[in-house]
């Protein structure tokens, strides 16, 4: 990403910083803002540069940007100023579905229910998730899944795990997990559930992002 911030008409020690705020799994509870770039102190404009976010947003779903505000170091007092912030930044990807979810096993047997739609394979090479699994009862558990087609999306494949472990209640960001899709033309994403034992349900609210590398 690439940042132009712009400060003018101050009045006072004010400094501003480009700034910015990731959330793993929901927008409403967000991480503490961090500070990029090079701060700018009173009128004047500056150019971030090219700034890589890249590391800093691997485990997360949500991210934003603004502006940080403060005094100059050891200055007291007001400090005003009409602050512009010009942004552009890079899509590597984009979020290819989301749905809430109400699940119900009374088997150990999988379940599978779709997400997104059939999506075109040579758009994804990564797959991102965000999963927030509430009212849980019994031994429900789920991961998540994908099905492919080869030339057709009236002719799918059976739904394949596309993680190692089952997961219960809770918030969970599911980081870029790799797909190799070099023999098929479409694709679909998707939650696989059961119960271990007995009866089991839960609501689920699932996001998939899909990127190519």
């Amino acid at each position: 990403m690439k940042a132009a911030l712009k400060a003018h008409a101050v009045s006072g020690p004010l400094r501003v910083q480009l700034a910015m705020q990731v959330a793993s799994t929901r927008p409403d509870d967000p991480a503490a803002p961090v500070k990029l770039a090079s701060a700018l102190d009173g009128d004047g404009e500056s150019c971030s540069g090219v700034v890589s976010v890249a590391d800093t947003t691997d485990d997360t779903y949500f991210v934003r940007f603004g502006v940080a505000y403060a005094l100059q170091p050891s200055q007291s007092g007001l400090a005003q100023g009409d602050v512009t912030l010009v942004l552009s930044y890079t899509q590597c990807g984009k979020v290819a579905g989301s749905k809430a979810l109400s699940l119900a096993s009374s088997t150990s047997t999988d379940a599978y229910v779709a997400v997104t739609s059939m999506i075109p394979a040579i758009l994804v090479q990564k797959v991102k998730a965000m999963v927030v699994a509430r009212s849980l009862n019994g031994n429900f558990e789920w991961k998540l899944c994908y099905r492919t087609a080869t030339t057709s999306t009236q002719n799918p494949s059976g739904w394949t795990a596309l993680e190692a472990d089952y997961h219960g209640a809770g918030e969970f960001c599911i980081p870029d997990t790799a797909v190799s899709l070099d023999s098929v033309m479409w694709v679909q994403l998707g939650v696989l559930y059961h119960s271990s034992s007995g009866a089991g349900d839960a609501q689920l609210d699932v996001s998939f992002s899909v990127r190519r590398s």
